[in-house]
């Protein structure tokens, strides 16, 4: 009759299992076992503020199936490569604007319009969309022979592989106009049947909006690389129509306490850019004024004709 192994026989006799594998390894664990604190283990960050020093503009579609569809497509034929900050399509799903005041449904589905945090409602940056940028701004860095860039090779797997954003996404700050607004324009493309043009309706945030993300790289080499390429964000920005110098950006870098240090945008030059967009605003909120007043005076002058008549 066989005994019952105590708990210390059982743990042994498991240890012996593993040791003995058919891989042939040793049962191993660190020579002065611990758990790590949080600097043992985790990559350099740098937080940074975003200002917006001209106008942006929407880049998600606001018809669910489609977004449905296309990240479905994304990730299961074309093999994207998934972070630690991936969304499923559910997660993602939960960021497309459900309505927008005064936009009629059939109208709001032909924008392109900005995800929305699923709690608060508020307009976000997704992180993927900031390394995009790191991207875009590398490649046109190393067209110059005296960047830091010039010299990065395999610069795409790199960013890809060593910087990373921690914020899934960033929510957007208001500038002095806290409105959406909405841009009309025309797309011309060039294709083997000719010229043709579409039109393009965005949402659209006005100029003095913010928002802050964190950036982890695993080393200092990285943090001259980064400087770069937010510099570059001063010239051509994020999200749509760059090349009208929608989303351009100045930027802070942040202590760990939130007090700016470093960076292109001086809190004296902050200063200076937020009185001008407060002015753009008041600006903006007259003309709107005086347009409704003579919209509701020639509404007048009608109905009284109509009335003589």
């Amino acid at each position: 009759m066989a005994t019952k192994k105590t708990a210390e026989e059982k743990i042994a006799a498991k240890n012996e299992k593993l040791g003995n594998s058919t891989m042939g390894g040793k049962f191993m664990v660190p020579k002065n076992p611990h758990f790590l604190e949080d600097e043992e283990f985790m990559m350099n960050q740098m937080r940074v503020r975003i200002y917006f020093i001209t106008d942006i503009l929407g880049t998600w579609s606001n018809n669910k199936q489609l977004v449905s569809d296309f990240i479905s497509n994304s990730y299961g034929k074309k093999k994207v490569v998934r972070t630690e900050t991936s969304m499923d399509v559910e997660q993602e799903l939960t960021f497309v604007p459900e309505n927008s005041d005064g936009v009629p449904t059939e109208e709001l589905k032909a924008m392109t319009v900005f995800p929305r945090n699923p709690i608060t409602g508020e307009p976000v940056m997704m992180g993927y969309q900031m390394k995009g940028f790191f991207k875009a701004a590398a490649k046109a860095c190393r067209n110059r022979s005296d960047s830091k860039s010039s010299a990065m090779t395999a610069y795409l797997s790199r960013i890809d592989q060593d910087i990373n954003i921690i914020d899934k996404y960033a929510e957007i700050e208001w500038g002095p106009d806290n409105r959406f607004h909405s841009l009309q324009r025309p797309l011309r493309a060039e294709t083997a049947q000719g010229p043709r043009v579409a039109l393009a309706n965005s949402e659209q945030i006005m100029a003095g909006a913010h928002f802050d993300i964190t950036v982890s790289f695993p080393n200092d080499k990285y943090l001259d690389l980064l400087v770069e390429w937010l510099n570059y964000g001063y010239y051509v920005g994020l999200l749509q129509w760059r090349n009208a110098g929608y989303g351009r950006f100045m930027y802070q870098i942040l202590d760990e306490n939130g007090t700016p240090v470093a960076g292109n945008l001086s809190p004296k030059k902050l200063e200076m850019l937020q009185k001008e967009w407060e002015a753009n605003y008041q600006f903006a909120l007259e003309n709107e004024k005086n347009e409704q007043a003579e919209y509701v005076g020639n509404s007048d002058i009608s109905s009284t004709r109509s009335r003589v008549k």
